[in-house]
């Protein structure tokens, strides 16, 4: 019998007591909801007198996993007592309910069932992150389209940089399309880096959305970080207003909620056409804001005497800027 360590995520599928020799057993299955892609491991655990019985290998009779065992002689200096537990590969299984039996001479001392369900193949799942641009500050949306047929589904995981949501269909292969509204779960805030977001049905991954999480940003740096842009907010007293970068050419700034820009920026090089670069700022607030921008390539920059222009919105009325000769 192979003892192993008891650090598996599993779920308990029954408990029968042993028989005399207080042998309390227990049967898992992994995965939990297995499809009929997915290879099976079978764990059987056992409280006491551990090295007292061995097991065959399982056999498939039907719709019943039997597990038969049989007894050992006692070792010398026996060490086998306490928690132990001994595990099975099993090769896939058609789809279906199962039984698993551990026999010993027709008596069941442990058992229980599992269910192996089509595997997902042909369906392309769909899956969205939103915002577009996270920072570590905040909430991210997984939306994922789901067949009608899910009957299970789990609050995303986080290992590491995946993060995983699961779901259990029955008959995915005869389900209609996904409907349009999708299931939306939360994560987060996660600290900055890359991550990929993976939907994972009956055991296997239909799709994948790969995203960034930076850094909460005050300024814009556009054009290969020629322009840096920032943009203070309120009268007389000011704060920075937070930006998200949408392009190399363009992003927006927010004052109070991340998903409502109050003020978008987009620099253009026009300098094929009249030899300046070209700003054009979109208000859609009456907050007072004043917008800098400054051109960190210009003549005497280095000397600290770089060009900039600051563009003004007063409080209480909405004023746009489009400037094709500053820069």
């Amino acid at each position: 019998m192979r003892v192993l360590t008891m650090g598996w995520m599993a779920a308990s599928l029954a408990l029968v007591l042993g028989l005399g020799r207080a042998e309390a057993m227990r049967v898992h299955v992994i995965p939990e909801h297995p499809s009929t892609t997915d290879p099976l491991k079978i764990v059987v655990e056992g409280d006491l007198e551990g090295c007292t019985a061995g097991f065959g290998s399982p056999q498939v009779l039907g719709n019943v996993v039997v597990i038969h065992l049989f007894p050992l002689g006692r070792p010398e200096n026996p060490d086998c007592t306490g928690a132990w537990a001994a595990a099975f590969d099993l090769h896939p299984l058609p789809a279906g309910s199962f039984d698993v039996h551990i026999d010993d001479s027709g008596t069941i001392l442990a058992a229980g069932s599992v269910v192996v369900t089509p595997a997902t193949s042909g369906f392309q799942g769909e899956l969205s992150v939103s915002p577009r641009l996270p920072t570590s500050q905040d909430r991210i949306e997984l939306r994922a389209s789901i067949p009608p047929c899910v009957l299970e589904t789990a609050a995303p995981y986080i290992a590491g940089d995946r993060i995983v949501t699961r779901f259990v269909a029955a008959g995915v292969g005869l389900c209609p399309p996904p409907p349009a509204a999708p299931a939306v779960f939360s994560v987060g805030p996660l600290p900055v880096g890359t991550y990929t977001a993976l939907y994972v049905l009956n055991g296997a991954t239909t799709a994948t959305q790969s995203f960034t999480v930076s850094a909460p940003a005050f300024g814009l740096n556009l054009l290969e970080k020629r322009f840096q842009a920032t943009l203070q907010r309120g009268a007389p007293s000011t704060a920075a207003a937070s930006a998200v970068r949408l392009s190399d050419e363009s992003g927006y700034y927010w004052f109070f909620d991340r998903g409502n820009a109050e003020v978008t920026l987009k620099i253009l090089d026009g300098r094929a056409v009249n030899g300046h670069f070209w700003v054009f700022t979109a208000s859609m607030t009456d907050v007072p804001f004043t917008l800098t921008v400054t051109d960190l390539e210009s003549a005497g920059c280095g000397q600290g005497h770089c060009a900039t222009k600051t563009y003004t919105g007063p409080g209480g009325k909405n004023l746009n800027f489009v400037d094709l000769d500053s820069f």
